[in-house]
């Protein structure tokens, strides 16, 4: 019972850190708004279902040197190292903003691990 008890502690945990993960993003994109607005931080589209269509999951992707790059690159540095490893590739994220601030943000993480149900996606959305 106790085994049980730590894992569902684990995917609680997980899933709180996706949460302030997601917030750290969306507060990075409200101090630099203009590129959000400019789609900077994009990393693909909106589906039809609202699911962003081009997650990045390896920090070593993110090359550029603007504002926009840094904060993605540290963003999924800091979500692997929170919710996943390293070397983990099925921890991911995704930011979609359209020109008017209206921004989402998902990120995705496997809680097999920790006894949960596999493949776990968080998401935000408000205006920027």
């Amino acid at each position: 019972m106790q085994a049980r008890a730590l894992k569902g502690n684990v995917s609680s945990f997980q899933r709180s850190q996706a949460v302030v993960l997601a917030t750290y993003m969306m507060d990075a994109m409200r101090v630099d708004k203009n590129s959000a607005k400019a789609l900077n931080y994009n990393t693909g589209t909106l589906t039809g279902t609202g699911t962003i269509n081009g997650s990045i999951c390896t920090p070593a992707s993110i090359t550029g040197t603007t504002l926009a790059d840094v904060n993605k690159k540290h963003w999924l540095e800091t979500t692997k190292a929170a919710i996943g490893t390293s070397t983990d590739t099925t921890t991911c994220g995704a930011v979609y903003c359209d020109a008017n601030g209206s921004c989402r943000v998902q990120v995705i993480w496997d809680d097999s691990l920790s006894g949960g149900l596999g493949v776990q996606k968080l998401e935000i959305q408000t205006l920027i």
